[in-house]
């Protein structure tokens, strides 16, 4: 088997508010999900990818957490509209 390359993408998640490890304040987190597929002969396989970068809005601090995590805490959170 040859592996030709690797491709990513991220998805943002969205934000909650919940207690940073960092700084100990409450403070919205941004969770960004890179999904990374492995490319065979062009092909995309099974993402391999099963962290979940969460950023703290306080003191940005960014810390890796588990996918069911990140679906446990972001479960009912949504991206804030965006001004232009």
């Amino acid at each position: 088997m040859i592996v030709y390359g690797i491709r990513s993408r991220n998805k943002v998640l969205g934000q909650e508010a919940y207690q940073c490890s960092r700084c100990q304040q409450t403070a919205y987190h941004t969770g960004v999900r890179t999904t990374r597929w492995f490319t065979l002969f062009y092909i995309p396989v099974i993402a391999f990818s099963k962290k979940t970068t969460a950023r703290c809005g306080a003191c940005g601090f960014q810390q890796q957490i588990d996918n069911k995590d990140a679906d446990r805490i972001f479960t009912q959170a949504r991206v804030p509209a965006q001004h232009t």
